[in-house]
């Protein structure tokens, strides 16, 4: 696929990614020295802490996880024809008005998607480090199912839209080429 410039939109999106990505890390940084010695491992179904260990790897974790599937999701949106394989042998088939309406809708459900998931990985590491201060009992169940949610609904909007912007174009393609 061709490279081709950015959507306002999705500017305004990868720019949130890019500040919370910074503000998770800069965070970390900077209440890293205050973090007592045991931390929360991991958390069970109602947001409180089930385990604790003295690894620092549990608070860095959802940090380093943000910052790969950032990445990933930069490479996605350049080449976005890797989202989906059968998708992409459909796209080549189409004309290249509905090619490259179908491939920037697809570029910005991914830059939305990676924003709401640095948003979760974000909260998971501030929320870490709030119980590990002594500063919170736990997640709060009601924003990570908010977040869970957000990108169900994302991706169904998006995947309706998208599966009937597919079928028409399929539709149009046999009519032009088989009737």
């Amino acid at each position: 696929m061709q490279h081709e410039r950015l959507r306002i939109p999705d500017k305004i999106f990868w720019g949130l990614n890019v500040l919370v990505l910074a503000l998770t890390l800069v965070g970390l940084a900077l209440l890293y020295s205050s973090l007592p010695s045991a931390l929360p491992a991991h958390f069970g179904f109602k947001g409180q802490v089930d385990a604790w260990t003295t690894d620092r790897l549990s608070i860095f974790l959802p940090s380093a996880l943000q910052v790969v599937f950032t990445a990933l999701f930069v490479w996605l949106y350049h080449h976005p024809e890797y989202s989906s394989i059968p998708g992409s042998i459909m796209l080549r088939l189409l004309a290249d008005r509905r090619r490259q309406l179908i491939t920037s809708i697809l570029r910005h459900v991914l830059v939305i998607t990676a924003v709401v998931v640095n948003l979760l990985l974000a909260y998971v590491t501030f929320g870490g480090m709030s119980v590990a201060l002594g500063l919170s009992a736990g997640l709060n169940l009601a924003m990570l199912s908010f977040l869970f949610g957000l990108i169900l609904v994302i991706h169904l909007v998006y995947g309706v839209w998208l599966y009937r912007l597919t079928q028409a174009a399929v539709a149009e393609h046999v009519a032009e080429h088989h009737g």
